[in-house]
Parts: C-alpha cells; structure tokens; sequence
C-alpha cells in the first residue's frame, strides 16, 4: 500500500503546492490546481493502479470511505477510523488513524510543510488509453523524480504515473455503498 499512499499523497500535495503557488502564476500550476480541487469535491471516484506484479481496484466516497482489491494480496477497506483487512480469506479489524483523509487533506497545512518542493510544467493534449488528455510533468525537487498527471475534459485528474505506477480515476460521482465486512 505505500505505492498508493503515494499516490494519494502525490494528488494531495498537488492541490497544497499549487494552491500556494496559483495566485502568482496563471499557468499549468493554476491548471492543474483547479483539476486538484475539482477531485477533492468529488463525492466518489472508481481508482484503478497498476504496479509490477499487481493490479489494484478500488473506490472511494467522501467522507472516509474507500475499498480496495489488491490483486490476490488482499482486500482493504476503511470506514472513518476503522480499516479491515482480508487476508486469506479472513476480514480482521485494525484501527486506522489518520487513513480517513486519503481522498481529503488540509490544503492550507500541506501548502506550507510542502511549498518550493514541486514544480509544475504543461505538456500539452495526449491521447492516453484512447481519449484526449491534456498532461503536466510535477518534479519532485526534494526526491528528484518526475511524475506525470493527466486531466479529462471535466476539468479532474483522470490519470497519474508515479514512478513506476500507473493509477486511473474514473466513474466518478457515480454510486458506491461501501460497507463494513464484520
């Protein structure tokens, strides 16, 4: 799971930098930005990761609500504070401090721990999995590593590749229902 706090974290990171950054720039900064927030609004969203030798599937409803299918290493699901975890065919349950706010941060605290670390740079329309998106490099100064980010039509982050990860967000604020296991 630390590929998808990454990731996570990349999203969240993102709508802090450029939210401090925006105000003197109008720009892929600004742009991507706005895509940051329009996903922090979302009421739900279907994510779907690829990384070497698993495939993650999941979704996630606002507020603290996601379920997540990690190829044949197990079956995550948060609700608020409480995290279940099916390993083996068993659900145990675990408390989960701090994993509520995966898809909702603290703008303004991230703004500040993280401002000067990521620079923003617009690459232009792609055709990504057969649909036109318009792409922005995000360089990691601190860790030097670039990632890529990708935004829809609709104005959201439809796509990011964060190292060697792939993670999609689709179906969104279309209907989910997680519920706890046990």
């Amino acid at each position: 799971m630390p590929s998808l706090r990454r990731s996570l974290g990349l999203l969240l990171v993102l709508a802090a930098v450029c939210a401090a950054t925006a105000a003197a720039r109008a720009d892929a900064t600004a742009d991507l930005t706005k895509a940051a927030i329009t996903n922090s609004k979302l009421h739900s969203y279907h994510i779907e990761m690829q990384q070497p030798g698993v495939t993650s599937r999941g979704d996630f409803e606002s507020p603290g609500r996601m379920h997540l299918v990690m190829g044949s290493l197990g079956e995550t699901i948060v609700i608020g504070d409480t995290m279940y975890m099916k390993m083996n065919g068993a659900w145990k349950k675990y408390p989960a401090s701090g994993m509520a706010s995966l898809g909702v941060t603290d703008i303004a605290k991230e703004m500040q721990a993280r401002r000067g670390e990521f620079a923003v740079a617009d690459l232009g329309n792609r055709t990504v999995d057969g649909v036109s998106l318009h792409a922005y490099s995000v360089i990691d100064k601190k860790r030097s590593s670039t990632d890529l980010v990708y935004v829809d039509s609709g104005g959201r982050i439809a796509r990011m590749e964060v190292g060697k990860s792939i993670v999609r967000f689709s179906a969104f604020d279309e209907p989910v229902d997680i519920k706890a296991p046990m």
